[in-house]
């Protein structure tokens, strides 16, 4: 493949997915994989550009963003918010109607565990239990709790509906059903719990891509994005050089152009350092 050439560097755009791909942990925010930070801030002192996509909420990723030294776009919520941090400038910003989200809850209520719902760095949840604290990532935020319905005073960014397994689809087909010109809901898992999130229906991480080639020039055959999830799924299928984790899914890794390691196993440092090193670009 030819590159973009621009002032005398060859340029790619690496859109990396924060969670577990460059952390040891999924939910271990201490578990910095120096040597592929270290391997991307190389890159970036090359002139290629990084950019961070991600479900996670701004103040969970920002750390990441922060440590690489970066001046790019940010993804947050899957694509609902995507921010350049680095001057506060806002690209994209999707919200959900709140009355939406009520007409939901009351639907799945008899069978719902537990319900939490996030605008920038404020999150409305139905239940403050233990077993809920871990997704949350509540240092940076502004916690409200109580009946979701006189808590939410503002369209959210996301729903997160934690249901009864037997329920997951009952829920998913509802929303995309009575709601197909404004949301979508997707099933996150299997896991110990069983997670329905809902978005406004054009929230995608591939949203990003337009934004690059507009502010970099970058064109899409010269993207590289990492991906093991089915929230990957928009992102990968439109770039050039998509790579999956050894440990994705199975629809992951039957779409992708490349595999890498598992996420625990260094696997974006290992494509990078195999791909610029012999100079596959």
């Amino acid at each position: 493949q030819k590159i973009l050439k621009s002032a005398n560097k060859d340029i790619l755009d690496l859109v990396v997915n924060i969670t577990k791909k460059i952390l040891h942990k999924e939910l271990d925010f201490n578990s910095i994989d120096k040597e592929t930070f270290d391997y991307l801030k190389y890159l970036k002192s090359l002139g290629h550009k990084i950019s961070i996509a991600t479900g996670r909420p701004l103040r969970s990723s920002k750390f990441v963003y922060d440590e690489l030294d970066l001046d790019t776009l940010l993804i947050n919520y899957n694509g609902a918010l995507i921010s350049n941090p680095s001057n506060n400038q806002i690209y994209i910003d999707l919200k959900i109607d709140k009355n939406s989200l009520f007409n939901i809850y009351d639907f799945i209520k008899p069978h719902l565990i537990n319900l939490f719902c996030e605008v920038y760095d404020t999150i409305y949840l139905l239940n403050k239990t233990d077993e809920i604290i871990p997704f949350l990532h509540l240092e940076g935020s502004t916690l409200f709790h109580g009946n979701i319905k006189e808590i939410l005073n503002i369209n959210p960014h996301s729903g997160i509906f934690f249901v009864e397994e037997k329920y997951v689809d009952t829920l998913i087909n509802y929303v995309n059903t009575n709601f197909s010109d404004t949301l979508h809901a997707k099933y996150w898992g299997p896991g110990k719990y069983h997670v329905v999130e809902v978005y406004n229906k054009n929230v995608d991480k591939s949203n990003v891509l337009d934004i690059i080639l507009n502010h970099y020039q970058i064109p899409l055959d010269h993207i590289i994005a990492f991906g093991d999830a089915y929230n990957d799924l928009g992102l990968l299928s439109k770039v050039g050089i998509s790579v999956g984790m050894k440990n994705g899914s199975n629809e992951i890794l039957s779409k992708v152009k490349y595999i890498t390691d598992s996420n625990t196993n260094q696997g974006v440092l290992k494509f990078l350092k195999n791909f610029f090193d012999n100079k596959n670009y």
